[in-house]
């Protein structure tokens, strides 16, 4: 399994390996284990792109609600989670098909470049959640000799 330095351009580590985001030990009373669900959580697709200025992340989530979707940013990690509820009246019902991913889903992203995580900016539009990131400055030095 490759480590984050060694991807090719343009794959990122969940294309990989599935990341778990950190949870401090001090976060989670010791007797509540909610945040370990026995549901399973579906998987949500991206595209991420790169412009001049920001890092792009889409993803279509048609029928979650804002209130129901949570963006995490850290250090070069995107973290989307959310719910999508399924609102059919009709609870018993035998699928010929079943495509659709009804509850828990999630994506963690590694970004290949730094980025101002205090500037993020999220925006659910006609069921499509769009993630600016605006990039950081380059930390890279010239370096020239000294004759």
């Amino acid at each position: 399994m490759a480590s984050r330095g060694q991807l090719p351009p343009g794959m990122f580590a969940d294309d990989v390996y599935t990341i778990t985001p950190h949870i401090e030990r001090s976060a989670v009373p010791k007797n509540d284990s909610s945040w370990l669900s026995a549901e399973p959580e579906g998987q949500l697709s991206v595209d991420v792109f790169e412009l001049e200025t920001s890092v792009v992340i889409t993803a279509p989530i048609a029928g979650v609600k804002p209130e129901d979707l949570e963006v995490y940013v850290a250090h070069d990690l995107v973290t989307i989670r959310g719910r999508r509820e399924d609102c059919s009246e009709e609870k018993e019902r035998t699928y010929l098909y079943q495509e659709c991913h009804w509850g828990q889903f999630s994506r963690t992203v590694i970004l290949p470049i730094h980025v101002k995580n205090s500037e993020a900016l999220a925006v659910l539009k006609n069921g499509v959640l769009t993630i600016t990131l605006p990039k950081q400055d380059s930390m890279y030095v010239t370096v020239s000799e000294i004759e």
